[in-house]
């Protein structure tokens, strides 16, 4: 069993240059020479060998671990006599350019300590370190990339496997020659045109276009569902479908076209001519010029209008700004002319005031806004301006649309074509409101039928308005989560009636809902199977004898 003691010192290594720098501090402790003494030296003090090294330190109370980290701060003696000095023993400079063999006789005669010279090292590699990363781009600007790429991988170049050190400088060299490059100074010379009122007329505007298409392309229809009327508009107008994509205004797949309407409104976006839509609640005016938005990814803003819609609101006014004094913010009409391509709805225009219809008249006749700021706000290339009203613009004899008025002609004079929209057919409602509401077809036919009865009615003057398609999609809504047809019917249809039409319709349902409330009831609710056959009444009871019809009585035999 051995008996050497083990020392803290075992795994400590002891360099030639770090031993020629202890040797004299470890001389200078007190108790040397007595400790040379009891070792039997005898003055041999020049080749200690790293055991008697480590024993000396520790019987002189020697720490190693400290004196090797001083050695680190100041460095090799053999590297001293190449520092460069300091500039004045007055002014010690302790950063990296002060020679290592002034900051040793500085602390040797006390007037600084480690841990200043250490705190002092610190500070300036930390400087030396913010400045790299401030110069790097000045530093690489000009440089060759290839040097540049090989300088920037070296360090990580041990650590990676050949096919990774072989791939890396084809991945960084993109971003090494922006780097090298360096700031650039572009000199951009801007020509303005101003027209005869003073005003800068803007570059047009454009969205990127993906591509250009027919019309029946863009909208993914046939040439055979076009009317004849309008099929020179069908075959050669050609549209461009841009990039852009409104989140808040989708292509809905299952909104049935009127190739009349959708031809007719190309027409005069493309001769840049404002349109007006008009048509019985519920026909989907609305819905149709946003989808014209959404099937050409165009941006789409609908403007609302009421009875107190002001001035302000489509055109803008001064607000109060955050740091203080007044500030100009755009209204609803102002931010979409701004907007390239922009399908802009005006919804409702015969409920205007008079104030506001004037300012809109302006802008529709000459395609500019004129803010209080002095500024002219031309129209944005490529913008659709589209009206979308129950009337068309002359009043509403029906009484069924009120607060509607009259208007100026001199505002309906700035559209083009007054395209009136009608229900879709039978056989196209049926389908639109079972992809919709995803009910089967035979559960909505019904509905429809009936829906056409009261139209009917309303054209020959028998009822004030008959049922909208809104009203169908109601309807077969409730159905669908759980309420039964009858009680939708009457809470959809006849409870929002007007008095005097609830009467005639009830009539019309006592002709084909009766009996067709179950059966749409059974189809939603799976009890019944909507592609079975009928059956035919006339041959019930086929070849089953009188007597056998009969039910036995008391005075039957067993």
């Amino acid at each position: 069993m051995s008996n050497v003691i083990p020392s803290k010192y075992d795994r400590f290594q002891l360099g030639r240059e770090f031993r020629d720098f202890i040797k004299p501090r470890l001389k200078s402790q007190p108790g040397w020479s007595d400790y040379c003494v009891t070792q039997g030296w005898n003055g041999r003090t020049e080749t200690l060998t790293k055991a008697e090294i480590i024993l000396a330190a520790e019987a002189l109370r020697y720490d190693l671990f400290a004196a090797h980290a001083q050695w680190l701060a100041l460095g090799s003696p053999g590297k001293v006599a190449a520092m460069p000095q300091a500039p004045s023993p007055d002014e010690p400079q302790l950063g990296g350019a002060t020679s290592k063999a002034l900051r040793n006789k500085l602390l040797a005669e006390g007037l600084v300590s480690l841990d200043s010279i250490a705190e002092a090292m610190a500070h300036t590699k930390e400087q030396e370190k913010e400045e790299s990363g401030a110069n790097n781009a000045e530093r690489f600007e000009g440089g060759d990339v290839e040097t540049v790429i090989a300088e920037v991988l070296a360090p990580a170049s041990v650590h990676m496997t050949p096919h990774l050190a072989g791939m890396m400088p084809d991945l960084i060299r993109d971003v090494v020659a922006s780097a090298v490059r360096g700031p650039r100074t572009i000199v951009k010379t801007v020509v303005q045109t101003v027209d005869k009122d003073g005003a800068v007329v803007q570059p047009p505007l454009t969205v990127a276009r993906t591509k250009t298409l027919s019309l029946f392309q863009a909208f993914g229809m046939r040439k055979s569902d076009c009317p004849q009327t309008h099929r020179h508009v069908w075959d050669s107008l050609q549209v461009d479908v841009c990039d852009y994509v409104d989140p808040l205004n989708p292509v809905d797949l299952d909104y049935l076209w009127q190739p009349s309407l959708l031809a007719e409104l190309a027409a005069q976006d493309a001769a840049g001519m404002n349109a007006w839509v008009y048509g019985v609640a519920g026909t989907g005016k609305t819905v149709g010029l946003g989808q014209y938005a959404a099937r050409l990814n165009r941006p789409f803003v609908r403007i609302p209008i009421e009875r107190t819609t002001e001035p302000m609101e489509l055109i803008g006014q001064m607000v109060p700004a955050k740091g203080g004094g007044m500030t100009w913010e755009d209204g609803k009409l102002t931010r979409a002319f701004r907007i390239p391509r922009c399908v802009i709805l005006i919804d409702e225009p015969s409920l205007l005031r008079s104030g506001t219809l004037s300012v809109l008249q302006t802008a529709l006749d000459t395609r500019k806004l004129y803010l209080v700021t002095g500024e002219i706000v031309p129209a944005a290339h490529g913008v659709f301006i589209c009206a979308c009203d129950n009337t068309n613009g002359t009043g509403d004899d029906s009484g069924r649309y009120i607060d509607t008025a009259a208007l100026n002609a001199a505002f309906l004079d700035r559209f083009a074509l007054k395209t009136e929209l009608s229900f879709l057919t039978e056989g196209q409602e049926t389908t639109m409101v079972s992809r919709r509401v995803g009910v089967h077809p035979k559960a909505v036919q019904p509905m429809v039928e009936y829906a056409k009865l009261t139209r009917q009615s309303c054209d020959a003057g028998k009822l004030t308005m008959g049922v909208t398609t809104r009203r169908l999609l109601a309807w077969a809504n409730l159905v669908k989560i759980g309420i039964g047809s009858k009680q939708a019917f009457e809470g959809v249809v006849i409870a929002g009636a007007a008095a005097e039409d609830k009467a005639a319709l009830i009539m019309l349902a006592g002709q084909n809902l009766t009996s067709a409330h179950a059966v749409i009831d059974g189809i939603v609710r799976g009890s019944l199977d909507p592609d079975a056959k009928p059956v035919d009444a006339s041959t019930q009871g086929a070849g089953i004898s009188v007597a056998g019809l009969s039910f036995p009585d008391a005075s039957d035999p067993l």
